[in-house]
């Protein structure tokens, strides 16, 4: 298949956006099938109660298209409208009134593999191979709320800024308009083969490891940039958090509160962040070892490369429902990795650090995610027991 061709095909894919909307958003799109029943038109959904993800028979019989696409029951929260499924497990699904869930794709040249219905930010993503080489060749995310498709053209200036200096998908296609989002978008962007690092959890945390993500992360400073400090970006995470829509005035103000504790004003070379380089965001390659990081959808052009570090360090203390303080959240090893990083800023201080990550976790997360989810409210209980120890 010639480039031209590709693109071809690339452009067509554009045109399954609509199509895919209107079969989700659809309350009596979705109808459980019995087990035996035949496989034609219908897909497994893996279920915890009202949420699922799906994906076709090639990709839930491969253990390996499973574990690369981080399916997890609990990462997974697209609804089915009404179908009572209580409990967890595997369940066969299909469209109602005949509709076959991938004969958009037959003139295409593609074949999904997987589908994750609609995912915690409320975007559409699909995973499909080539039909004519057999090989995966890229991952379509459509997204319509505007706050989403701000998400989607943040990753789509971070592809296409780090292509060739770090390795990471490419940018394939975007269509729709991402401004405004007036109408739903979407990008195409290449697949990254490759296991999650949170399926190798005895190696996420190690000296090896930590000092393999540092190197990556040296390799995003800018050292021709303007220089920043904390406070600098603490006083742009406040104007943030005070514009933010979607922040009730009691977390605005206890995030400023936070943010207001941050004063180192010793100015560094500035990275382009990932912004949720987390274990799960982190592909580890067979062979070679290399990392390749996805999901760049919370990335921002000027900021500390050490909050990328940090945000990978602390994703055990944003799942921790027990943790109430930053106190003790940054162990001895992680200081160690810290100051040992080689990036800029690697002996600031280690709680002012912490406090403006948070707060632009927080930020992120609660315009992408909302407040229901049990992160947010791990996050909420960290906030107030960080503000109230600051308060005394």
């Amino acid at each position: 298949m010639n480039d031209a061709e590709y693109s071809n095909q690339m452009e067509k894919l554009a045109t399954i956006q609509p199509w895919m909307w209107r079969v989700f958003e659809s309350e009596e799109a979705m109808e459980i099938v019995s087990p035996d029943a035949p496989l034609e038109g219908t897909f497994w959904a893996y279920a915890d109660n009202a949420y699922f993800e799906i994906c076709s028979a090639s990709c839930s019989s491969d253990p390996a298209m499973r574990r690369n696409m981080g399916m997890k029951l609990s990462d997974r929260i697209a609804r089915i409208p009404q179908t009572g499924i209580e409990g967890e497990g595997l369940v066969r699904l299909r469209l109602r009134n005949g509709v076959k869930l991938y004969d958009h794709f037959e003139a295409l040249g593609f074949d999904p593999v997987g589908m994750f219905g609609q995912t915690t930010s409320a975007k559409l993503v699909l995973a499909f191979r080539s039909r004519l080489t057999g090989e995966m060749a890229g991952m379509l995310k459509s997204a319509s709320l505007d706050h989403i498709t701000v998400n989607l053209k943040c990753e789509l200036d971070a592809l296409q800024a780090v292509a060739g200096r770090v390795p990471a998908p490419r940018a394939l296609l975007a269509s729709g308009e991402y401004e405004s989002g007036a109408t739903p978008v979407t990008s195409v962007q290449s697949w990254c083969e490759g296991e999650r690092l949170s399926g190798v959890p005895v190696a996420i945390k190690t000296d090896d490891t930590v000092a393999r993500i540092c190197r990556w992360l040296v390799k995003l400073v800018d050292h021709g940039s303007e220089q920043m400090s904390l406070r600098n970006l603490a006083q742009q995470q406040s104007s943030i958090v005070k514009a933010h829509p979607r922040l009730e005035d009691a977390e605005k103000k206890s995030l400023c509160m936070l943010l207001e504790a941050v004063r180192d004003a010793r100015a560094f070379p500035t990275s382009r962040l990932h912004g949720d380089l987390r274990p799960e965001n982190i592909l580890l390659q067979d062979g070679s070892g290399e990392f390749i990081a996805v999901d760049w959808e919370f990335s921002r052009p000027r900021s500390l490369g050490l909050l990328d570090l940090l945000r990978y360090l602390l994703e055990g203390t944003y799942g921790n429902s027990q943790v109430r303080s930053f106190a003790g959240a940054v162990s001895p090893d992680a200081v160690r990795w810290i100051r040992n990083s080689g990036l800029p800023g690697a002996d600031l201080p280690i709680t002012e650090m912490v406090a403006l990550q948070f707060a632009i976790h927080y930020t992120d997360r609660i315009g992408s995610f909302g407040r229901r989810s049990q992160r947010m409210r791990v996050l909420q209980a960290l906030l107030q027991g960080e503000c109230e120890r600051l308060s005394l």
